[in-house]
């Protein structure tokens, strides 16, 4: 009974968000007035950023920003890693690819950036950097001068892409995630180690697709703000030229777990560890892989590992969870595989 009574409460805010009367109209309305009336965000998770020009293909409208696990702390980078957090990353990562060494396993780290690193000149204008350092430039720097872990930086091939196709955007305006072009963009250094690693790997180009577009309501932040119908985002789609089965189906993205197989015996066996941006990296790296598990998840999983018996281990992370306390070591790797 004391059990039962402790959770009342819960069930009671459970209850009452499942079946209170007009909750979703009210919600949408809170959120209309605040951002029409007020021009104010209604969610405390989104920043109301700037509008921007647009162009023919693809029209101007504001930009919305992702303010939640420190994202904006880390643009503005006012709280760096200690030395001492440095190297308790290391050591985490390092313990993951010994132990998968050990079974003949390749491991590669890819980190994804906020849009705030690709996109700041839309931020509102009382955001301004600090520094010129983030925690993905020291993260990054002290990985590549102490261990020899195959890290990709993802930045570099997005950056390069604006300053060479300025017209072509790489993060959705009202969405946090990148789009279907920054997701490519990011994959290519990915592909390029994979074709390292394994000679049979022959990464994609982007002539390798045809490009269309579509509008669409608001995404992801539109719908914390409740009013994803007040914004219009414009997707680019990447079509394959050639058919490709392996490629994955968009409607399953959001799968916590995902496996698709290629036909292609002299690829390798892929296992990847994701966040939601990893779901625009998948359709290319299934391309490459003779067989790719897709794990939703922020916990690297040696039970996946024994269980699906990869050649290649991927963990992809966003910059924001570097902004969290380094991980602590995996208590399963301290046995023999």
């Amino acid at each position: 009974a004391k059990q039962h009574i402790s959770m009342l409460p819960r069930q009671i805010k459970e209850y009452t968000a499942d079946h209170f009367g007009f909750r979703s109209f009210l919600i949408r309305q809170h959120g209309f007035f605040k951002f029409k009336l007020l021009g104010a965000s209604s969610s405390p998770y989104v920043l109301l950023g700037k509008t921007d020009t647009g162009t023919d293909v693809d029209p101007g409208d504001q930009w919305l920003y992702f303010d939640r696990y420190k994202a904006v702390d880390h643009y503005r980078g006012t709280d760096l890693f200690t030395q001492a957090e440095l190297e308790q990353w290391q050591a985490v990562l390092e313990k993951r690819q010994a132990w998968l060494a050990k079974q003949g396993i390749r491991y590669l780290v890819a980190i994804a950036p906020n849009k705030h690193t690709v996109y700041p000149e839309h931020l509102p204008t009382q955001i301004n950097r600090v520094g010129e350092v983030s925690r993905t430039d020291q993260f990054i720097e002290h990985m590549r001068q102490h261990t020899d872990l195959a890290v990709i930086d993802t930045r570099p091939p997005l950056f390069e892409s604006r300053k060479r196709e300025p017209d072509l955007r790489l993060y959705f305006r009202t969405d946090t995630h990148w789009n279907q072009a920054g997701g490519f963009k990011a994959y290519q250094p990915i592909g390029k180690q994979l074709a390292a690693w394994y000679p049979a790997v022959k990464p994609l180009t982007w002539q390798d697709f045809t490009i269309t577009y579509s509008e669409e309501a608001g995404g992801d932040l539109a719908r914390l703000m409740g009013i994803p119908d007040q914004f219009r985002e414009m997707h680019i789609h990447l079509n394959p030229k050639a058919p490709r089965q392996q490629l994955v189906p968009p409607a399953r993205y959001d799968d916590n777990r995902l496996e698709t197989e290629s036909g292609r015996p002299d690829h390798p066996r892929l296992l990847m560890f994701r966040d939601s941006f990893g779901a625009a990296l998948m359709p290319y790296l299934a391309q490459h892989a003779s067989s790719a598990t897709f794990i939703w998840t922020d916990q690297f999983v040696p039970e996946l590992v024994a269980e699906t018996k990869p050649d290649v281990v991927v963990t992809e992370m966003l910059e924001r969870l570097l902004m969290r306390k380094p991980p602590p070591h995996d208590p399963n790797l301290n046995s023999n595989p």
